[in-house]
């Protein structure tokens, strides 16, 4: 969250972080995560929503279904946070997928753009 947080603050957005990730096993892994988030978006005065669903067992079958995981993870992820952003009102979104050169940006653009225009909410890529 720290260096697209950044970019988007110096830019004029004002962020909300949203913690989703229904794939991080074991729970404690995901606690842990989202103690770190909560912690330093409260340090920043960041505005933090969570999504408390767990669906674990959903996630993984709805993974090992997909002809390409990595884009099928892509699109669940970045379609819970348009939905989320346009139920708020939010008008834009991004993602921390995107600061990892390992990830396939290419899919992060297409499935965001792809959400965006579902959801009605712009897409924020930023590498």
């Amino acid at each position: 969250m720290t260096v697209v947080q950044r970019e988007l603050s110096r830019e004029g957005h004002a962020v909300t972080a949203f913690f989703h990730n229904p794939g991080i096993h074991p729970w404690k892994e995901r606690d842990r995560r989202l103690r770190a988030v909560s912690d330093y978006s409260g340090q920043l005065g960041i505005p933090l929503e969570t999504d408390t669903d767990y669906p674990l067992e959903d996630n993984l079958r709805m993974l090992l279904e997909a002809d390409n995981r990595c884009r099928a993870c892509f699109e669940e992820r970045l379609s819970a946070t348009a939905r989320m952003a346009a139920c708020r009102g939010i008008g834009a979104f991004s993602t921390t997928l995107s600061i990892s050169p390992w990830q396939d940006h290419e899919a992060i653009q297409s499935e965001g753009r792809a959400a965006a225009a579902r959801h009605g909410v712009e897409f924020i890529y930023r590498d």
